[in-house]
């Protein structure tokens, strides 16, 4: 009587179980699925066919996802990768990524999986969610391009300016040859200019582009502008040194004259 009481007990706790777990699955509008390894089965909720489009009477949801090539081509390496994690010993996953609906239009999603083991340590199955994070992420990166940029110009400020130097510095091999220009207006960072016959160029251009009459309805002014050029990296391995040495030859051309540009050398400075 006890071991049926407890069989009963068992199967109502069951049921009870699998109610919940229906109604979760119904109320959300993120992706429940069910990934049955040894049956090679899954169950995916209605919300893959509400939400992207298409058939949820899949056998792989992985499968489904690689053999409609749904992943953005940006994001592939990071589902490949978050697939080869699924077969690790790892109970806990996740990755974000762009996966494409069924009209074409790409959403960002954050797929969270569990895996469930067998006492000898063999993946039964995985259970997982897939997250619309969309709008999250589409926020994320306004506040970051807010907090990069000018918000009268949209140029980088100072601060990121600074820190992508010093990112383009570290990843420079020892190739290429990089200079940092000072301008009244702005500073400007030049990469891979091969040789200093370029870097004329380029200063010459930008005196050409940057000094002119401009005429407004009420009035108008003359524009000149100098350029200090410090060169990646023999005037200096850091954005400070070369901002300081690009700053030198800034006051210098300044002091010979406005509207042209001088490359900073050493032994001019030497006090």
């Amino acid at each position: 009587y006890e071991l049926l009481e407890k069989e009963i007990i068992h199967k109502e706790e069951l049921r009870l179980s699998n109610e919940c777990y229906k109604i979760i699955v119904e109320q959300t509008d993120s992706v429940v699925f069910e990934w049955n390894i040894k049956e090679n089965k899954s169950f995916v909720s209605q919300a893959w066919t509400e939400k992207f489009g298409y058939n949820n009477a899949c056998k792989n949801i992985f499968k489904e996802i690689k053999d409609k090539d749904l992943v953005h081509s940006e994001d592939k390496a990071i589902f490949e990768g978050f697939l080869e994690s699924i077969k690790k010993t790892n109970m806990h996953n996740q990755a974000v990524y762009r996966l494409k609906k069924s009209n074409g239009e790409y959403i960002w999603c954050r797929t969270s999986i569990t895996s469930i083991y067998n006492d000898e340590n063999e993946l039964l199955r995985v259970v997982g969610v897939i997250v619309d994070v969309d709008s999250d992420i589409k926020k994320y990166e306004e506040l970051r391009t807010r907090a990069e940029s000018d918000s009268l110009t949209n140029i980088y400020n100072k601060g990121t300016f600074e820190k992508l130097v010093e990112e383009t510095i570290v990843m420079n091999t020892g190739d290429k040859k990089d200079a940092l220009f000072i301008i009244d207006l702005d500073v400007v960072y030049m990469q891979d200019y091969v040789t200093e016959v370029n870097l004329h160029k380029k200063a010459k251009e930008l005196n050409r582009v940057l000094s002119d009459n401009y005429t407004d309805l009420s009035f108008s002014f003359d524009a000149s502008v100098s350029i200090g050029i410090a060169r990646y990296p023999q005037d200096g391995t850091s954005f400070f040194e070369l901002f300081k040495n690009a700053d030198r030859a800034l006051y210098s051309i300044k002091a010979s004259g406005k509207n042209s540009y001088c490359l900073f050398e050493e032994e001019l400075y030497v006090q």
